[in-house]
């Protein structure tokens, strides 16, 4: 992404996409269930499962961003061809 969809990556992120999400009750409630779900494995892990356990998230953590990055660049591809731009 160039600069600018950076910026608008980042405004979205932060000041639209928390809007869009709490008005959708299935995932409000998996985000809910997904906290205390981690909170059982962290429980049950011992300390070198933790750290395995804290690598996994962090993976996760990437992939989503970079979905959530594509989905935007889809977005705006899509309002651009149908706005004929």
């Amino acid at each position: 992404m160039n600069e600018l969809m950076e910026v608008l990556f980042g405004y979205a992120q932060a000041h639209l996409f928390p809007g869009y999400l709490c008005r959708d009750e299935a995932y409000v409630a998996s985000a809910c269930c997904a906290e205390r779900q981690e909170e059982l494995v962290r429980a049950a892990l011992g300390e070198s499962g933790q750290v395995h356990f804290e690598a996994l998230l962090d993976e996760l953590k990437i992939t989503q961003f970079a979905r959530d990055r594509a989905a935007f660049l889809c977005g705006f591809h899509l309002a651009r061809e149908l706005l004929g731009v």
